[in-house]
């Protein structure tokens, strides 16, 4: 079953608009989102205007995406989001993540479905800047604050059976924010979300110049795989040091 997004997406826009003078390029806004599934939580979304216009064709990217044309490009913004999923255009980006996603589906004998969220909905390629935007490394600004509120509705919501943070700074925020605890008898984390506790992973990135090397992705890998297979329930949640 898919979440379907428009009323973030409607919250995403809104906070937007509170901020446009700041924000002259439109936030992520995303396509259905399916549920109970391999979720990959990434930190924001680039800006990458070779691959955006690629995608879209269009000729000036910044005017494409000025927040100013959400109202007639919103539609076409979340499409480009799934079409990036999909694959179609070269993206690299999520090719990993359907990696695991067929390791785990190929031993467990399985079909779950992965899907992707960011912290942070800001479209920024550089992310010296976003951290400094957001004070991510200070104390969150209000701005980071409002967005991560959006952030937790829609995690909860989704109520995924995994959680993959793949980048470190992204890692070091949501174990900030989350507090999941360590557990041994996993090997990995557990985040509680909604009553119920999720495996949680907090690694690197999967792909690009600073992404796990091939035998750390191999050993991630069987790692996400066996602490699925042999589930710790009831863990006594504390926080983790």
């Amino acid at each position: 079953m898919k979440l379907l997004m428009d009323q973030y997406n409607k919250i995403i826009i809104s906070l937007w608009e509170e901020y446009r003078e700041t924000e002259p390029i439109a936030p992520l806004l995303y396509p259905p989102l399916w549920k109970n599934s391999i979720l990959f939580i990434g930190l924001n979304p680039s800006f990458n205007e070779t691959y955006i216009r690629k995608l879209t064709n269009a000729e000036n990217v910044q005017e494409y995406y000025a927040f100013k044309n959400w109202n007639t490009n919103s539609d076409k913004w979340v499409k480009h989001e799934q079409e990036s999923k999909e694959g179609n255009y070269g993206y690299s980006y999520f090719k990993k993540f359907i990696d695991i996603q067929n390791h785990i589906n190929k031993i467990l004998k399985s079909s779950k479905r992965w899907e992707h969220i960011d912290l942070f909905y800001n479209r920024i390629t550089s992310q010296k800047v976003l951290v400094k935007k957001l004070g991510l490394n200070v104390g969150l600004t209000e701005f980071a604050e409002k967005q991560l509120e959006i952030t937790d509705r829609i995690l909860n919501e989704l109520s995924p059976e995994i959680i993959i943070v793949a980048n470190a700074q992204a890692a070091r925020t949501f174990k900030e924010h989350y507090n999941p605890v360590w557990v041994n008898a996993l090997g990995c984390y557990q985040t509680r979300l909604s009553g119920t506790t999720v495996q949680t992973h907090l690694t690197g990135m999967l792909t690009g110049q600073r992404a796990l090397d091939n035998e750390s992705f191999k050993s991630l890998k069987w790692l996400i795989t066996r602490a699925y297979a042999h589930p710790v329930h009831d863990i006594h949640i504390r926080k983790a040091k």
